[in-house]
């Protein structure tokens, strides 16, 4: 287990991989992970496997962020891991991930999804593109957004993949005053 994790950088920021190629298995991470572009709780871009995994804290950044990876690229999977505590950005904000066009499963998002007034927020997965494929997984927190944001869903932002029994349950909630 990483504790009180405070990483901060710039471009692909995660606590464990800047770029995971590899298998990722048994990690908890809690702290604070905070970057620009491409942030995650455990990988900024996840390429390999992330399998039985969690972040628990506050993971920020102005776009392209994710609880547990910015981006699931298309041979990435995230297995049976889960973020919780609060994920914020100004556009492209995911509770799981920002991306995917790799595998999710059986994997969950119960934590705060933040953004002002930016496009794609989701519980889950920000984009969900077509190679990408979302299995027996949830969102279930809640999605703070300002009037002017665009694409808010409790699940996925926008969809050109593959989504099998997956439900996203929060609420979307418009912070008038950002």
């Amino acid at each position: 287990m990483l504790k009180q994790a405070n990483v901060i950088g710039f471009y692909s920021v995660g606590a464990v991989a800047i770029t995971n190629h590899g298998k990722v298995t048994s990690v908890r991470v809690e702290g604070s992970v905070q970057g620009s572009t491409l942030v995650g709780g455990i990988a900024g871009v996840n390429k390999g496997v992330i399998e039985y995994s969690s972040m628990n804290g506050s993971i920020g950044g102005k776009g392209v962020v994710g609880g547990i990876a910015g981006s699931n690229e298309a041979t990435g999977q995230i297995i049976r891991s889960s973020a919780s505590g609060s994920v914020g950005a100004s556009t492209n904000v995911g509770g799981l991930v920002a991306g995917n066009s790799g595998i999710i499963k059986d994997s969950i998002a119960w934590g705060t999804v933040s953004s002002p007034a930016g496009d794609a927020i989701a519980g889950l997965a920000a984009y969900n593109y077509n190679t990408g494929v979302i299995t027996n997984s949830r969102a279930s927190g809640n999605i703070h957004v300002g009037s002017m944001a665009i694409n808010v869903n409790t699940l996925v932002a926008i969809n050109s993949g593959k989504i099998i029994n997956s439900v996203g349950t929060g609420k979307i909630i418009i912070e008038p005053t950002w």
